[in-house]
């Protein structure tokens, strides 16, 4: 198999799944800094003119978690989760292609996808919490996954 189709499948899996988790954002994440449970200071973010980056006054030498901050903490987890189940989710995929029949094949395939969110839903979960700020990890999870995986599906029959 071709590196270039886990390079492929890996880029447009992120771009997806990076656009749908600003999209869902609200349903899958915490509120940004300073809103309460989430933030290592009880001031609202609102009445904070530096927006959370600023060192609190309980904790000295301990930085609030901002919003950016946040944001790319996420940007790089997602990143990472898809580093390590795309490429083996593709391989056993191309598998299944070559040793099932076409309606076979597809019930594999579904498997594999299930697994996928079962994974990265864990992998989420153990993530979940102030730095991260998930809140529902198996629903992230199920929401990129089906978003990645019906909008490849979709190109595929397109090209």
């Amino acid at each position: 198999m071709k590196f270039e189709v886990f390079a492929i499948s890996l880029g447009l899996t992120l771009v997806i799944e990076m656009a749908f988790a600003g999209i869902f954002g609200r349903l899958l994440f915490n509120s940004a800094a300073g809103s309460g449970a989430d933030s290592d200071s009880d001031s609202d973010s609102d009445s904070d003119p530096n927006n959370g980056i600023s060192r609190t006054d309980k904790m000295p030498g301990k930085t609030r978690w901002g919003g950016a901050k946040k944001h790319l903490l996420r940007i790089i987890l997602i990143l990472l989760v898809n580093v390590l189940t795309n490429p083996v989710a593709v391989y056993i995929n191309a598998l299944c292609r070559i040793y099932f029949e076409s309606g076979l094949w597809i019930i594999w395939q579904l498997v594999i996808e299930l697994f996928v969110v079962v994974i990265e839903g864990v992998i989420y979960r153990s993530f979940k919490g102030d730095v991260f700020g998930i809140k529902r990890p198996f629903i992230m999870s199920l929401i990129l996954n089906v978003a990645s995986y019906g909008l490849g599906l979709l190109i595929n029959l397109i090209v």
